[in-house]
């Protein structure tokens, strides 16, 4: 976990000045402010409710994820006023925005991340929650303590507003995942 963390640590300081006209942009569904959560996840919701052909079943769905979301949301928007969504000067990261083992090859000592087709700057609180939320991870208490120890030595800052802000996003990207594990699911039918 370390030494992987230790890897976004080096892209999101890497050196860019060699190529002066090289933009890079926001990285996909990248954390610019609550508001673009929402959107992203209104947007994920539009497209699955868009793919149902039966009525019936999209309209409970419907109903259904816009429950749980508009819960979500506002439990977020209650959160918003605190002072870590609020402070100037952060330091965007640049991310490679899909963030897992599923993405990593090993050889030997050696870790080499893959798939940067969705890098881009983000929010290093989206990163933290993208790493222990994404389906498939084992989560638990060990693996969350050690990651979340290598981010406080890897990107250290005196008040951690990345981890405040990972909890607070925490329920909010669990139905994105959920969304985007629903969504492929539509996609094959």
């Amino acid at each position: 976990i370390r030494k992987y963390i230790e890897i976004h640590k080096k892209i999101s300081e890497a050196k860019l000045d060699g190529n002066k006209n090289l933009k890079i942009g926001y990285a996909s569904e990248a954390i610019i402010g609550l508001d673009s959560i929402e959107e992203q996840i209104r947007v994920k919701m539009k497209y699955i409710l868009n793919r149902i052909q039966n009525k019936k079943l999209s309209n409970s769905l419907h109903e259904y994820l816009n429950k749980k979301i508009e819960k979500s949301l506002n439990k977020l928007k209650l959160k918003s006023d605190m002072e870590h969504w609020h402070i100037k000067n952060i330091k965007p990261i640049l991310s490679q925005s899909d963030i897992g083992c599923h993405n990593t090859l090993i050889e030997g000592d050696c870790i080499k991340i893959i798939d940067f087709e969705h890098s881009g700057i983000d929010d290093l609180s989206k990163q933290l929650c993208d790493l222990l939320l994404r389906p498939g991870t084992d989560a638990n208490s060990k693996l969350v303590s050690n990651v979340i120890n290598s981010y406080k030595e890897y990107f250290p800052d005196n008040n951690y507003y990345w981890l405040k802000r990972s909890a607070d996003l925490e329920e909010i990207i669990k139905v994105k995942w959920s969304l985007i594990m629903i969504s492929r699911h539509v996609k094959t039918k």
